[in-house]
């Protein structure tokens, strides 16, 4: 077990605060709390009975960073609405007028060591102190799935890629062993063979990635595949534990399988045109993917040999039966796969449950009614009953651990973390799992369009600017979690004049100004549908623009009142007013990152070509008057991202397009001309990953950067 101190876990009234763990819990379940507000409620948790004062706690909360005081009085009322207090009942939080705060709950120091013998009869342990101070797609058929994935990708703590290092929150057993299994901060996919002797993983670095394969026990390691700019969408061992099938995308063409040796050897194309994950059959003869069919709109969960012949349809979703196929996994006797089951209701929310289907084709049966708004990857438990799952049940929440009954239903959440788990691997006797594990953070920079330019620092929070515009006036809008929550606010270009202008519990994002600097559009999930909205620049009169299945991602003209955004309404980019009037849809090709030209005429975006042969991705421009759409030049395979992205900008002048390229793992801004040519290099940073950049009218350029890492995590004794 990874060691926890006595001092780390707290418990106050029905609650327990693990702050080795950054969990809060109330009577065993977790209650979900931002960054900052966690932090506050930790400090004047460990010093109860004292009051602290506000110079105190914002240096604390917020050091070396500039905050108004509303944003230490709006944490305050975040900690009290959680923890059920009324407006006169502070039976945990205390206001001391013009001094600060005091945490008046008696508090009592948890022995772990103790009570992990529970089950012994011992007890639990506490000590009681009152008062005593002391010392975290590739294409997708579904267009409104696309809308979910990017809101969750904006909400800090929800994508895929973003998970911090930190152990289960409640593990099943107290003999269960959480080791971090890699330490590079590099590995981004794992898997574990099934007698547990090796586990194989994913090294991204120098902005390509490679497969490797260590064995459990000695700790030895081999790179079996060596590093190209690919990106790998999923890993499965042969039933034996010989070979490894992976997923790569080329970051151009359709994904494919291929396998390889487990200790290396001449890998072998398996099958092409393939969905992220895959599972290999218990004896070892057939593969089970999913592959979508842009064209039609269609997913369809396919078996075929281990060698790549006799491909079968198992099922098919379209037209006919909307929804989408995810992360299949055969079950140990081999009958039945199981999948995540996208499906949209009937107000255009997506959600996804798991199901099964008979390996040989037949009915789907909803093994679970619990709609998640994501399902990762799901693994089999040897008793062929249960499935252990990653998944979410709301768009701000990262994915954890479940357990899944087959028979009754009965989902049970394993992991209450405020961190993530990406992947799920089991050994054949279920004892050993294996997940990966990361954390990032992200702050706006501001600076110019020359490899010689200065940067200056904006913001010293940790989720700041995944998404930003700039105002005509030269300020900055951005999301930010500030506030503890997914907000739009605004800044000057120097970094003050700090505002928060959305205050809704739920993710606001996507902030795009409008051409007269009087108004702001935005998506917001605060329906539970995302949908966009318009607010004044200073906040005020926020209205609801869109009330369709699923509207997101609005961006605007620099010269005219027109908004170009996404929709869940059949496939395309779509245009409106300012005003929410006028929508019709501009395109009809799976369209992603739009930009407008300055003179509000012309689109450039990415776009999967499902008419090339073998399909794939391009840059392409679009003339809204004309309808006419050519071909832009394409961007260098660095540029891709692993969801088929590439961030496009245009310049102020209309002469080019700027792109966000990730080369030797470090990302840099460049442009590259309309009229042709070479691409340009604008900024020359050595570190840092880019998440999001604006170009103002002036030539400036604020961008989001930080880090990212991530390292398999390796669980024993799991039963």
């Amino acid at each position: 077990m990874l060691e926890v101190t006595s001092e780390a876990v707290l418990e106050f009234g029905e609650y327990r605060l693990d702050t080795t763990r950054r969990l809060l819990m109330k009577n065993g379940e977790a209650v979900p709390l931002t960054h900052k507000a966690f932090e506050m409620l930790a400090l004047m948790v460990r010093n109860s009975g004292r009051i602290i004062e506000k110079d105190e706690l914002l240096r604390e909360i917020w050091p070396d960073t500039f905050v108004e005081e509303g944003s230490l009085s709006r944490n305050i009322s975040v900690l009290r609405k959680v923890l059920g207090e009324g407006p006169s009942d502070h039976q945990f939080i205390q206001t001391i007028p013009k001094q600060g705060y005091r945490f008046v709950a008696p508090v009592r120091k948890v022995d772990l060591r103790v009570e992990s013998n529970r089950t012994t009869g011992d007890g639990l342990a506490v000590e009681s102190f009152d008062h005593v101070p002391f010392s975290s797609s590739r294409r997708n058929p579904m267009p409104y799935a696309i809308a979910a994935g990017i809101l969750a990708a904006v909400a800090v703590t929800a994508v895929a890629v973003y998970f911090s290092t930190r152990p289960l929150a409640d593990p099943l057993g107290s003999a269960m062993n959480v080791t971090r299994f890699t330490s590079t901060g590099k590995a981004m996919d794992a898997v574990i063979s099934r007698d547990g002797k090796y586990v194989a993983y994913v090294i991204s670095d120098g902005g390509k990635q490679s497969l490797w394969v260590k064995q459990v026990a000695s700790g030895s390691e081999v790179q079996v595949v060596q590093p190209a700019d690919v990106n790998y969408q999923g890993l499965a061992f042969s039933a034996d534990g010989n070979y490894v099938f992976y997923n790569i995308w080329d970051k151009v063409h359709v994904g494919e399988i291929f396998r390889i040796p487990v200790l290396g050897g001449d890998p072998v194309k398996v099958v092409k045109d393939v969905m992220p994950l895959m599972s290999v059959s218990p004896d070892d003869k057939e593969i089970a993917f999913v592959r979508s069919i842009s064209a039609t709109s269609e997913s369809v969960l396919v078996a075929a040999r281990t060698d790549g012949s006799s491909e079968r349809v198992i099922a098919k979703r379209g037209a006919d039966s909307p929804g989408w196929f995810g992360g299949p996994s055969w079950a140990p006797d081999g009958r039945s796969i199981a999948y995540a089951s996208g499906s949209v209701g009937e107000l255009g929310q997506s959600f996804v449950r798991v199901a099964t289907i008979p390996a040989e084709g037949g009915s789907e049966r909803v093994v679970s009614e619990n709609k998640f708004v994501a399902i990762g990857s799901l693994a089999w438990h040897r008793d062929g009953k249960h499935l252990i799952i990653t998944a979410s049940e709301q768009y701000q929440m990262p994915h954890q651990l479940w357990r899944v009954n087959t028979n009754s239903g009965e989902a049970n959440r394993i992991s209450n973390d405020v961190s993530g788990y990406n992947g799920v691997s089991l050994t054949a006797d279920s004892k050993s799992l294996v997940t990966t594990q990361g954390d990032y953070q992200s702050n706006v920079y501001l600076g110019g369009e020359t490899p010689s330019s200065e940067w200056k620092k904006l913001t010293s929070g940790r989720y700041e600017g995944l998404s930003l515009a700039w105002t005509p006036d030269g300020r900055i809008v951005s999301v930010s979690q500030e506030s503890g929550n997914d907000d739009i606010w605004i800044m000057n270009a120097d970094g003050t004049g700090r505002k928060r202008l959305t205050n809704d519990p739920s993710i606001d994002a996507y902030p795009a100004v409008s051409y007269d600097g009087k108004a702001i559009l935005f998506a917001s999930l605060r329906s539970g549908v995302p949908h966009i909205y318009r607010m004044d620049i200073d906040g005020g009169n926020q209205v609801q623009l869109t009330n369709g299945q699923g509207e997101w991602a609005p961006i605007t003209a620099p010269t005219k009142p027109m908004a170009i955004f996404h929709s869940s309404n059949g496939r395309g980019l779509w245009k409106m007013n300012l005003d929410g009037s006028g929508q019709e849809r501009v395109n009809e090709v799976f369209s992603y990152m739009p930009a407008v030209s300055p003179d509000g005429t012309k689109l450039a975006y990415n776009y999967w070509d499902d008419q090339a042969k073998p399909e794939q991705l391009r840059q392409a421009m679009l003339d809204i008057t004309t309808g006419i759409q050519k071909f832009l030049p394409p961007v260098p395979k660095t540029a891709i991202r692993h969801n088929s992205n590439v961030i496009l900008k245009w310049s102020p002048d209309g002469k080019s397009i700027a792109f966000v390229d990730d080369r030797d793992g470090v990302s840099n801004i460049w442009r590259q001309p309309i009229a042709g040519g070479p691409p340009q290099r604008m900024t020359n940073f050595n570190d840092s990953y880019i998440y999001s950049f604006d170009w103002s009218r002036d030539g400036r350029i604020a961008a989001a950067r930080g880090t990212f890492t991530f390292d398999v995590v390796l669980i024993t004794n799991f039963e």
